[in-house]
């Protein structure tokens, strides 16, 4: 049933979104209000670009993200509202699945 309709595959650089005791599936719509600096950086990082960001969970009281997730998925920022005092609003839809090659933690 599923003959010639394997997906390809891209190595692609994307911002990283970690919510907390969130999960996103392919197709799905999510909204969601950030406030650490972390999710900020990275949502408008992803509105420079192509407006592509890997969502991955992770659970409340974690302070890092837990080396074992190897994968997320890739969401499109469909709107970002900013809010009162530093927090945003965005709202996500679920595009496809990711396998996290490698993390790179950037200062910003």
């Amino acid at each position: 049933m599923n003959e010639g309709k394997e997906k390809e595959s891209k190595l692609l650089d994307l911002p990283v979104l970690v919510l907390e005791e969130l999960v996103l599936f392919p197709g799905m719509i999510l909204s969601v209000e950030l406030n650490d600096i972390e999710s900020i950086c990275a949502v408008n990082e992803a509105m420079n670009f192509d407006q592509k960001v890997l969502v991955i969970s992770k659970k409340i009281g974690k302070r890092k993200i837990d080396e074992k997730v190897s994968s997320g998925t890739i969401a499109h920022l469909k709107q970002v509202l900013k809010q009162e005092g530093e927090g945003v609003r965005i709202l996500l839809k679920g595009k496809d699945r990711g396998k996290i090659e490698s993390l790179a933690l950037e200062d910003k």
